[in-house]
């Protein structure tokens, strides 16, 4: 990987392959942002479900092979096959969550005057683990390149996390603006919940403890909004709620 004394980095490219809910596409999507926001990058984003980032971002036509979107250049990628010939490598491939940089394109990394820099974005872990798995390198059987494992984490061993420029003061300004919250509320068509009122984003996988913790917000004395993104907990959720009939107000 590049030293301390190299030159800014100043093209991305970042393959995703949305597996299931929108974690995936919801990192890479953030990423490709804020590369392009903050860092004066040219990021592409090859990804194979347009129409699940469509649902975060609405501004994608999820119809559209190549589009630009705040900055960034989105492509289609379509699954393992390799994406456009013509769309030589950038300075750095991040492949995402092990989804594989196709062959071909890693061929035409390795033959670039200056190998690009490569490396696997892996999930985001708290596990002490991660620690010692952070930077290691990989290099490839046969191609003069070396891929690099990059752990999200909580420590100053790890890659740390996320966090856009002013993202904190933006926080607190919403905190403190009981007008913009309601706002919110209504834009996800839900009238704003009383100030007593537990609020509960929920996000996950199919999970047998979501009907029991359902239970637990029934029986308690103070009033619970959940709100759960569409995909299977979503169902789940639905599910314990019919169990409850007449118990939730739903």
């Amino acid at each position: 990987m590049r030293g301390s004394s190299s030159p800014p980095i100043r093209s991305w490219d970042i393959f995703c392959r949305v597996v299931d809910n929108f974690g995936d596409v919801g990192v890479c999507w953030r990423l490709a942002r804020q590369l392009a926001a903050e860092h004066s990058g040219e990021v592409r984003l090859w990804i194979d479900d347009l129409a699940t980032l469509e649902r975060i971002q609405p501004s994608i036509a999820s119809l559209e092979d190549r589009q630009q979107c705040m900055g960034v250049e989105v492509r289609r990628w379509r699954g393992g096959l390799a994406p456009d010939p013509s769309a030589s490598p950038h300075e750095v491939v991040i492949e995402a969550f092990a989804c594989e940089t196709p062959a071909s394109f890693v061929d035409a990394m390795a033959k670039q005057k200056q190998p690009a820099v490569w490396i696997n974005l892996e999930y985001l872990s708290a596990e002490a683990w991660v620690d010692d798995c952070h930077l290691l390198p990989s290099p490839h059987p046969r191609l003069p390149l070396v891929k690099h494992f990059f752990f999200p984490g909580f420590t100053d061993r790890t890659g740390g996390l996320l966090r856009e420029a002013g993202l904190l003061e933006r926080r607190d300004a919403f905190r403190g603006d009981p007008l913009a919250q309601a706002a919110w509320w209504r834009s996800i068509a839900i009238e704003p919940p009383s100030a007593r009122a537990l609020k509960v984003s929920l996000f996950g996988y199919a999970n047998p403890a979501a009907a029991a913790l359902l239970g637990v917000w029934i029986r308690g004395a103070t009033p619970v909004v959940c709100v759960v993104p569409a995909g299977v907990l979503h169902a789940q959720m639905v599910q314990a709620i019919k169990s409850h009939a007449g118990d939730i107000d739903a």
